[in-house]
């Protein structure tokens, strides 16, 4: 009612007001963890943000202006809850809790309390919270099982949800992603809601552009642009998610859905390539093309001979009328596409997870040259993604299973089919590296979680030549890379190199014999030129040196320099920032 804008950011996590008659900004608080999810204004005219991940309210009143710290609505709700849509009346808030279960909570503002509603019920489809034209605020879901299907409607009267026929639900007038919560981006309904079409090309702030962000708009119709335009937006720095090496750079996939990035190790220049738009876990080189996988149901293909064109214009979900590059492929099934490989045939593979309205894993594939393009799901219902490696130059796909009983599927690209079934010994869901023809190094946590092994296979035969445990006390990875992100890496040395715990370790793949390099907090690694590269926080770091152009390491072979973490001090490297983090992206 005041005429000013209001909005929340993730990753950065601030809530802010703009005013667009004397362009002022000012941020009013932080959203903390997370970041805003939804926003709505509710009846008593305050405005309310949901956040990403934690399932927490928060309220601002803009005439009184007072930022009211988190309520939480189901401190029980867990690490990985989102407060999906909201809504208030004049004494509740309503959050539509998702994704599984998905369920609803009611918080009492007046005796600050809350209420949970279907959260037994186990609901597996998607639920939300809208408001009615009849005044009333609704709560609904699809499906109480998977087999159900329904639709059902509650009408939340005095705090407590009522259910209604379908008959007797009034039309929507708050819809997450319509009528008032237009996404800019999302040209078709911006022009047929509203009658304006918009530009966003350059709406991205970050520290390449002081944090700038700019939208172009103009009604239906008219021929000049109208420009609305902010500077100085707060932007943080993001991880870095998966690096490749691509003709002597590295290229840097970061968090969220934050740009590509090139860095320069010859002279420690960052570029951004540019903005996917979609959430990115793997990156793949073939020629000329990288391809991407990530989430939502994200798999790309960027042609690198041809310049990077994608803006939020020309986003296109139709592979066979790219209007951009990159562009997205299919297969279109699933939510997670964590992992991908090339196989023999030519195809791409992904190692997909299914989650909200399906659960388990997926393989799919895609045929570069002809657009052809399938998936193979019923294997996988019961045994999630873990990994994914092509072996014996590409003859073979290994899938390696994070659910079950930790078992590796060999696939035959020819047929497209599973050939063979391995389970692994204590339950281990395992990261995967062929060390030599057939020859697979395993690594992860037991099916208890509470021991680490690496072991050694022939995937031929399925012998397993060794299963050594790890460390006691030390799990492999580390603590601070998401098991998505996680790699384990084949150096140039012919050792596997590993995090356990927070100590970066190489080891011999013939007997599994471990050697400490390095005592620091766990990240990824990618070796190039003779140097080590840590990524996977918000700073790429580099030991230089680290090996011999024999394969040893470098200096007199003592292992003992690294000692708390330090960089070696006898002229064999020094862990040194590379500056990356300086592309800070809102």
């Amino acid at each position: 009612q005041n005429q000013k804008l209001y909005y929340g950011t993730n990753y950065s996590n601030y809530f802010n007001e703009y005013d667009p008659q004397t362009g002022a900004l000012r941020t009013i608080g932080r959203l903390e963890p997370g970041g805003a999810q939804s926003m709505v204004i509710g009846d008593d005219n305050a405005i309310y943000i949901g956040t990403c991940c934690t399932g927490l309210l928060y309220r601002y009143d803009p005439r009184t202006d007072v930022f009211e710290p988190a309520a939480d609505p189901d401190p029980n709700g867990g690490g990985y809850q989102y407060s999906y849509t909201i809504g208030a009346d004049n004494r509740y808030t309503f959050v539509a809790l998702g994704q599984n279960p998905w369920y609803l909570g009611v918080y009492d503002r007046q005796a600050r309390t809350a209420q949970l509603y279907f959260k037994d019920d186990r609901d597996v489809g998607y639920g939300g919270v809208n408001k009615g034209t009849d005044g009333y605020w609704y709560y609904w879901y699809y499906g109480r099982s998977p087999a159900s299907g329904g639709r059902f409607h509650y009408r939340l009267v005095n705090g407590v949800p009522v259910e209604v026929t379908t008959g007797s639900v009034p039309t929507m007038v708050q819809s997450y992603g319509s009528v008032q919560n237009v996404h800019l981006m999302d040209g078709f309904t911006s022009s047929s809601v509203y009658g304006y079409e918009f530009n966003a090309d350059d709406s991205f702030p970050d520290s390449s552009n002081s944090g700038r962000a700019r939208v172009d708009w103009r009604r239906i119709g008219d021929t000049n642009w109208r420009t609305t335009e902010m500077t100085g937006l707060n932007v943080t720095p993001v991880s870095l998610q998966r690096a490749i090496l691509n003709s002597g750079k590295l290229w840097i996939s970061t968090s969220g859905y934050n740009p590509l990035l090139e860095f320069d190790p010859a002279t420690g220049r960052t570029t951004r390539i540019g903005y996917p738009r979609l959430s990115n876990y793997d990156l793949l080189l073939d020629g000329n093309d990288l391809y991407l996988a990530g989430y939502p149901a994200m798999a790309m293909r960027y042609r690198m001979d041809q310049p990077w064109t994608l803006t939020p214009s020309n986003f296109s979900f139709n592979p066979t009328t790219p209007t951009s590059n990159p562009y997205q492929i299919p297969p279109h099934v699933g939510k997670y596409y964590y992992y991908s490989a090339k196989g023999a045939d030519g195809f791409i593979y992904f190692a997909i997870h299914h989650e909200r309205d399906s659960t388990g894993g997926d393989l799919g594939w895609y045929d570069p040259r002809t657009g052809n393009y399938g998936n193979l799901r019923e294997p996988f219902i019961n045994d999630d993604t873990r990994d994914l490696d092509a072996i014996l130059g590409g003859t073979k796909i290994l899938y390696s299973s994070s659910s079950g009983a930790g078992r590796l599927f060999v696939i035959d690209p020819a047929t497209k089919s599973v050939e063979r079934v391995i389970t692994v010994p204590n339950g281990v869901r395992s990261q995967i590296v062929e060390v030599e023809p057939g020859i697979v190094v395993g690594a992860g946590l037991s099916g208890d979680k509470q021991s680490s092994y690496i072991y050694r296979i022939n995937v031929s035969t399925g012998e397993f030549q060794y299963m050594n445990r790890l460390p006691a006390g030390g799990k492999v990875f580390g603590s601070n890379i998401s098991y998505s992100h996680q790699r384990i890496v084949l150096g140039p040395d012919g050792y596997v190199w590993i995090f356990v715990g927070d100590s970066l370790y190489r080891i011999n793949p013939a007997d599994g014999a471990l050697q400490k390099i390095l005592d620091t907090p766990s990240r990824s690694l990618i070796f190039y030129n003779g140097d080590l590269y840590l990524y996977g926080v918000k700073e790429l770091q580099r030991i230089r040196g680290i090996l011999t152009s024999s394969g040893d390491i470098s200096g007199d072979g003592s292992v003992s320099a690294y000692d708390a973490g330090l960089a070696l001090e006898q002229g064999r490297g020094a862990l040194e920032a590379a500056h990356i983090a300086q592309q800070a992206v809102s």
